[in-house]
Parts: C-alpha cells; structure tokens; sequence
C-alpha cells in the first residue's frame, strides 16, 4: 500500500457520497488521466469492503469491467483507485430513450450477459455481482461497462449465506430472505434490467423477450434459468433470427424493384 495519495492525485469533485463511503473524480498528477478515488474512514466496516473489492478487482481483466490501479492509505482514510468510466448509466440512457432498438436490447443485453459470465466462469473460481441495476452499467458509446463491485464475492463454496444486497427492486428474493445464493442470483438481476429495457422496445417488439425475462425471474430458483450462459444463447439465437428476416426483407424488397 502507498501512502502519497496527495502527491499522486488532485480530487477535483465529489461524484457520490454516502454516510461512510466518499467517491472522488481524481486526476493524475503524472499522467494526467482521470481516475475514481473511493474513501472511506479506516476505522469502519466500509474500509473493509473497500479493501476486498481491491482484492476482487485487482484479480478482473475484462473490458466491461474498470481497470483497479491501487491501493493507498492517507491519515485516516483508506482509497482505492480506478479507471473512469466515461458514459451515462443504463438508467440515465433510457431516461433519454424512451425507445430503443430490438439491435439495442439485444446488443446491450448480450454484453450484461457476457460480463457476468466471466465473472462466473472466473478462474479463480465463481464471483457473484449481487448488485445488478441499470444505474450500475454504464453506457459507453456502444459498449457497457458494470461497476461498482462493492458487495460482489466469491461464491461461498459451503453454501453459506451473504447478507448483502443492493437495491431491493432488483434484488433476488433468497438475498432479501437471507437464504443462500447462487450464480442464479445474478441470473435474476440481469433478468430484472432486461424486464426494464423490454419497457423501451415496441409493444409488438416485447413479446419476442416475455419468455426469457420471465424464466430469468421466477421467485423460485428451481424455476429459475441457473446458467447465464443459457440465457446468452437464447439471446443469440434471437439476435441471429432477426438478422436473418432483415436480410430476407432486404432480398424480397429487391427483387421488386
């Protein structure tokens, strides 16, 4: 651990405060760069997490995922810094676009998917997000990144309960119950921000996607897809038939003409 953050960085302005946790907008004194400070006082339980989403991330190479840089320690604060993600947030987006694209559901849905199946599939072994939101992944061109992995963990091979959760309107019933989790868990979050976007789609165009969020979603995980890469074939499969009624349309009207 360094102990120079003010040697290293410039905080220019506070992004989101809690009543233990401080996310700072920083710029590099060396690279001039833009990066995110997360603070918080040592002496609390959110220094902890802070130290374990360190020991999470630093492990993550994935571009839907920010880069972790380090670990530092100023008076009585613990920092973490890493990348700045340049976007909006899924929510934001949707607030803009009260319609969407089937090519956008699909493309963003298949990223989300993707995202979290690295994380699944982990060499190290299964990690579970547990915080899936729209106000979570961030939209960046074309391309999503999900951050803050702040309540993210490695599966508990015993079974054993997290008593942690996120935003109860996305969060899975076993994490609101206090029963154990599982990769099925994440399977429901991104089921429920794909239940969100279906929102922005055309009435005609939702019905194609019912099916998939509702098996993404059941209450029951034994009712519930468990494999998030069940859910990335179906959505590639769908993906792939519309590709292929457009090019048909496109021969069709062609051969009108």
């Amino acid at each position: 651990m360094s102990n120079c953050f003010s040697d290293k960085y410039v905080r220019l302005r506070l992004l989101y405060q809690s009543s233990t946790v401080k996310v700072w907008l920083v710029r590099s004194r060396i690279g001039q760069s833009l990066c995110v400070a997360k603070c918080a006082n040592r002496c609390t339980s959110a220094a902890t997490d802070i130290f374990l989403e360190a020991i999470l991330l630093q492990d993550l190479r994935h571009p839907g995922i920010p880069i972790f840089y380090e670990l530092m320690e100023e008076n009585t604060e613990i920092i973490m810094i890493e990348e700045y993600v340049f976007g909006v947030s899924l929510h934001q987006y949707l607030l803009y676009n009260q319609k969407i694209s089937q090519e956008t559901f699909l493309n963003f849905a298949i990223q989300i998917c993707e995202i979290v199946s690295y994380l699944h599939f982990h060499r190290s072994g299964p990690i579970v997000y547990l915080d899936m939101k729209p106000e979570h992944i961030i939209v960046c061109g074309n391309r999503l990144k999900i951050i803050d992995f702040g309540i993210a963990n490695f599966l508990p091979i015993s079974g054993k309960n997290i008593q942690k959760f996120g935003t109860k309107k996305y969060a899975a019933p076993e994490q609101k119950s206090g029963k154990p989790i599982g990769v099925y868990t994440d399977v429901y979050g991104v089921g429920k921000v794909l239940e969100e976007m279906l929102k922005h789609l055309r009435p005609t165009e939702r019905i194609h996607f019912r099916k998939l969020v509702l098996e993404s979603t059941r209450r029951n995980i034994h009712f519930r897809s468990k494999d998030i890469r069940h859910l990335i074939c179906q959505l590639n499969q769908k993906k792939n038939r519309i590709n292929q009624n457009r090019k048909y349309l496109e021969v069709s009207a062609e051969s009108l003409k």
